[in-house]
């Protein structure tokens, strides 16, 4: 006879996680690890990881990727000391380590609440520390007294970052972290994480790739961007001579490679009316023009710069094929506007083929039906028009 089983409440979100890891000052001028020949096998015929040797430093992000069952995690539980190596060393040098690890929210006490639970590692916090961390990781009122047996994997993640919010830590490690993450919970979480340039950084990264470029793509033209996810100040600082040559090569060089034969380019002043020369701004004098100059020399079809206010209203009329836009705003709010439904997000600069939604990920309309699959479509098509010119 089968027992009832107890009915589940589905969680409501009306809110996204929101908060901060307590980073700890690392104050010592050594490497933070230092992994040095180690050897690591479950027995002599299946070796995982053979004389390997590597360093971290303060302000080091690293991703580990590879197939499955070639070592990612176990490397992870060895640097944490939940694996014993069998030769070699590993220095930890002041640490202080948030640990997560995927089987951790096995290790839970499922007859334990959630307050309970985080109370365990609370360090001499009380209950009103205590509940402030359960709040910032989605669990307020009367949800911090629900047994960790009834949760979903998702919300015992949460349960699991809350443990390591409790603690002031200045080294991370993430097996898979938003795996069991609900999507109102991974976006905010890898926020917290990593301050990537967002996730066409983070792509870059895993690729070595110093600077991924941002192009939206439509029917009528595409916009690329010199700068994307920085502040307005920062941006202004990054837009040199040099590094407008560079994005404006590799906007030309992919429009050559989708069979636009001369394509015709446009730059965008980044002061009011271009700087009216020197008025507003030196910027266009002494770095936008120069580049442009420059690219002209080298036989591009280019104009430039244009007030932004001009040079979008040209590009509808399908007077040019590409935009360069100096920072994120001044290229994604004339292209939404105009073509929110069929622009492509389009990662250039890197050695493999990305091209996604141009919108973020809607979590006021998640799960209502609401969503168009458009932009998705759009994406998926201008990736196979990539494909088929590599």
């Amino acid at each position: 006879m089968l027992e009832k089983e107890v009915v589940l409440e589905k969680l409501n979100y009306d809110e996204n996680l929101n908060f901060h890891f307590n980073y700890l000052l690392y104050k010592s001028k050594k490497s933070m690890i230092e992994v040095e020949n180690i050897r690591f096998g479950y027995s002599s015929k299946n070796i995982l990881i053979n004389d390997l040797t590597f360093k971290l430093n303060k302000g080091d992000k690293v991703c580990v990727i590879g197939k499955n069952g070639k070592g990612k995690s176990t490397l992870l539980k060895l640097l944490v000391g939940e694996e014993k190596i069998i030769s070699g060393s590993i220095t930890n040098n002041l640490l202080e380590t948030g640990y997560f690890g995927q089987m951790n929210i096995d290790r839970l006490n499922s007859e334990l609440t959630i307050y309970e639970e985080l109370y365990k590692s609370a360090n001499n916090k009380n209950e009103t520390e205590i509940r402030k961390i359960c709040a910032q990781v989605m669990f307020k009122g009367d949800t911090v007294e629900k047994k960790i047996g009834v949760l979903s994997g998702g919300e015992k993640s949460r349960v699991m970052l809350g443990k390591i919010l409790l603690k002031n830590v200045n080294f991370l490690i993430l097996d898979e972290p938003t795996n069991h993450l609900d999507m109102y919970s991974a976006e905010s979480f890898m926020k917290a994480v990593n301050k990537f340039e967002g996730h066409t950084g983070l792509l870059g990264s895993l690729f070595n790739v110093e600077e991924p470029y941002l192009m939206l793509a439509n029917k009528v033209f595409s916009t690329l961007h010199v700068t994307c996810h920085k502040s307005l100040k920062e941006a202004i600082k990054l837009i040199t001579k040099e590094k407008i040559v560079e994005v404006i090569n590799i906007g030309h060089k992919h429009m050559l490679k989708i069979n636009k034969t001369e394509p015709r380019i446009a730059v965008c002043g980044l002061n009011p009316h271009a700087g009216e020369n020197g008025i507003f701004g030196s910027e266009e004098i002494n770095e936008i023009i120069p580049a442009v100059e420059l690219l002209k020399k080298k036989g591009l079809n280019i104009v430039g710069p244009i007030s932004p206010d001009i040079i979008f209203r040209e590009a509808v009329k399908k007077k040019f094929d590409l935009v360069i836009a100096n920072y994120h705003d001044q290229g994604h709010i004339p292209v939404k506007l105009l073509y929110f439904d069929q622009s492509v997000n389009v990662t250039l600069g890197v050695p493999f083929i990305r091209t996604s939604v141009d919108h973020g990920t809607a979590f006021d309309i998640a799960y209502k039906n609401k969503a168009s699959a458009k932009n998705m479509l759009n994406a998926i098509f201008y990736a196979l028009k990539m494909s088929n010119i590599r």
